[in-house]
């Protein structure tokens, strides 16, 4: 059975920009094996944020954090895969 979970997210305050904080969402992959996530979708009521690229794997265990593009996340993150929204780039 494959369990994925949102483990952490942060918004906007008030549709206005934090800078203390960015806007991210994390998801953690729960399982003892890999899960393929390519082609999956981020999406609020607007609309699809971001799809995951082909190949897009989360490994046993592993987090991948998805940044807004208005976001320059700085750090390591334990390990976890850190995406930009609106961006291929991965940090």
């Amino acid at each position: 059975m494959k369990l994925m979970q949102i483990q952490e997210e942060m918004q906007m305050e008030n549709g206005t920009p934090d800078t203390d904080a960015d806007e991210f969402v994390e998801i953690l992959n729960n399982n003892s094996v890999d899960v393929d996530i390519s082609g999956w979708t981020l999406s609020d009521a607007d609309g699809v944020l971001y799809t995951f690229d082909e190949n897009t794997i989360l490994k046993a265990n592993q987090a991948i954090v998805v940044f807004d593009d208005s976001s320059v996340p700085t750090g390591s993150f334990g390990g976890s895969l850190v995406l930009i929204s609106n961006s291929d780039e991965e940090r």
